[in-house]
């Protein structure tokens, strides 16, 4: 066991093993594990590699750090249709697929979601480009599909719940008009 107090310089890579390193020849920190990159940190960030899970996701998310706050449905691209509500419009444009991954750890399971490429054509917003080792590749910040698709269901409830009101109406007068109807 070593134990230093301060400040400690390593030049090349930090072993725990053969296989298993830390190392930031690249100019980046990047920590591998039985020989497979498995996270790289960066000046304005980070990823992980391979297949992760969570405890816990927690987003940060407090009024104190955002500006510009408006309804979603206003910040929304505007359908070819003018009938159409900007809402309803990105719903029908989002395409949700199954899929398999090339390779990686993930890759023997089927997963559900959207490609980014599509998504991009309609909500360029929830679309980023990250870095990889092949070149950039485009992801999707699926928690902000969740804002999406929050609002478009509450623009259907709130749909339901006017078409629910108007058949009351409609069903009161046919009981009115069946009250007053001569039996024959």
């Amino acid at each position: 066991m070593v134990c230093v107090d301060g400040d400690l310089t390593v030049s090349g890579a930090l072993r725990f093993s053969e296989t298993t390193y830390l190392d930031s020849a690249s100019g980046n920190l990047e920590a591998y594990v039985s020989g497979t990159r498995t996270l790289s940190l960066t000046s304005d960030g980070g990823i992980l590699h391979g297949l992760w899970s969570a405890d816990t996701v927690v987003s940060l998310s407090d009024r104190r750090l955002k500006r510009n706050i408006r309804p979603l449905a206003k910040a929304l691209p505007k359908g070819l249709d003018s009938e159409m509500s900007p809402l309803r419009w990105v719903l029908r444009q989002l395409r949700p697929v199954s899929y398999r991954f090339v390779r990686g750890a993930d890759a023997k399971h089927t997963r559900f979601g959207f490609i980014a490429d599509e998504v991009e054509q309609v909500l360029p917003a929830v679309v980023h480009e990250v870095d990889g080792a092949e070149g950039p590749r485009k992801s999707i910040v699926y928690t902000d599909l969740i804002a999406v698709l929050t609002a478009v269901v509450r623009d259907f409830g709130s749909e339901v719940e006017a078409v629910k009101k108007r058949v009351a109406l409609a069903e009161a007068a046919l009981n009115e008009l069946d009250q007053k109807a001569p039996i024959v």
